[in-house]
């Protein structure tokens, strides 16, 4: 019995012969080539703002402490809990690569917004949000809008222009579903949960 094994073979095109010697001492041989495919390379994780960013373009996979996050296939995912995030590629011929390091998320995760500057209505919505800012102590507000896939919808610098200023957005495009807004005050990063129904 004889075994092939890809890995200690290598990527590449291999000749193999099979031969087989009957019970009548007639022997029989057929040889084939077998093409071993390299395995994706091993992905690296960077952080860029409040997302982590793949290496890889396409055929990325994240994990959450060791668990596969159903949906998570892009190159960015923006994590909403602290923990160690990790990624695998997938390449079009269905090899898979080694894991990423882990990453461990700690210092980027924003925090409930729940203060008198900020205020967001309606929430439920069904179309317009308003983002609604008390204050003139900062020049700028940035925001992002993401789906439930960590993907980026939306995201703007809105610029204060005296002490109330209103973003409205338009979200009557976007799909019913549930959404993360974040809020880049000053120093300080917020987030709030939004629903959009139609």
């Amino acid at each position: 019995l004889g075994l092939f094994y890809p890995s200690l073979a290598g990527a590449g095109i291999h000749t193999m012969t099979y031969t087989y010697t009957g019970n009548n001492g007639c022997t029989i041989s057929k040889t084939g080539k077998l093409t071993v495919n390299p395995l994706p390379e091993k992905p690296i994780i960077t952080i860029q703002d409040t997302a982590l960013i793949s290496s890889a373009d396409y055929g990325n996979q994240w994990y959450y402490e060791g668990n596969k996050i159903t949906g998570a296939i892009d190159k960015q995912y923006t994590p909403h809990k602290y923990g160690r995030y990790k990624v695998q590629i997938t390449d079009s011929n269905g090899c898979k690569s080694k894991f990423s390091e882990d990453y461990n998320y700690t210092t980027s995760v924003p925090e409930e917004l729940n203060n008198d500057l900020i205020k967001i209505y309606p929430n439920p919505t069904e179309s317009q949000l308003n983002i609604e800012i008390i204050t003139s102590e900062y020049p700028t507000v940035d925001y992002t809008l993401y789906n439930v896939l960590g993907e980026t919808i939306l995201n703007s610098r809105i610029y204060l222009n005296g002490t109330k200023t209103i973003e409205v957005l338009n979200l009557k495009n976007k799909p019913s579903g549930i959404y993360l807004l974040t809020i880049k005050l000053c120093k300080n990063l917020y987030y709030r949960k939004i629903i959009v129904s139609h």
